[in-house]
């Protein structure tokens, strides 16, 4: 993109293409590293903006989930049991963590699905045969 900030607005119809040619000699063009640094800053830009509303995203998740929570423990819409608060989720974790109990119920989920999988491979290889 050429810059013609030397040719006074009124001058510019009057330019022929060969003194256009002449006077493009004196005009810089911008470089590649002009094009793309603002494009940069820009993303950058953009990439903090999705940083910021992603995590105020996750924190009204939260907050809705905090509020239904209390909510249902205080007009009894539905039994607890099904969605507890988030702190509870929090409380009960931390315990099972140091229990012990985690571990082992982890263990067994992944023992159950590699079981899965072993049971059912075969199968599906003997049908798409």
């Amino acid at each position: 993109m050429k810059s013609k900030e030397y040719i006074p607005s009124g001058e510019m119809e009057m330019l022929s293409f060969f003194d256009e040619l002449v006077m493009s000699q004196y005009t810089q063009e911008q470089t590649y590293e002009e094009n793309i640094v603002p494009r940069k800053y820009t993303e950058a830009r953009k990439a903090r903006a999705d940083k910021f509303y992603k995590a105020l995203a996750l924190f009204y998740f939260f907050c809705l989930w905090e509020l239904v929570s209390y909510l249902n423990a205080q007009s009894g819409w539905f039994n607890p049991v099904f969605l507890p608060s988030p702190v509870t989720v929090i409380e009960t974790g931390y315990a099972y963590l140091m229990s012990g109990a985690l571990a082992m119920h982890i263990g067994m989920s992944f023992y159950r699905m590699l079981a899965g999988f072993v049971l059912g491979g075969p199968p599906r290889w003997w049908l798409a045969s």
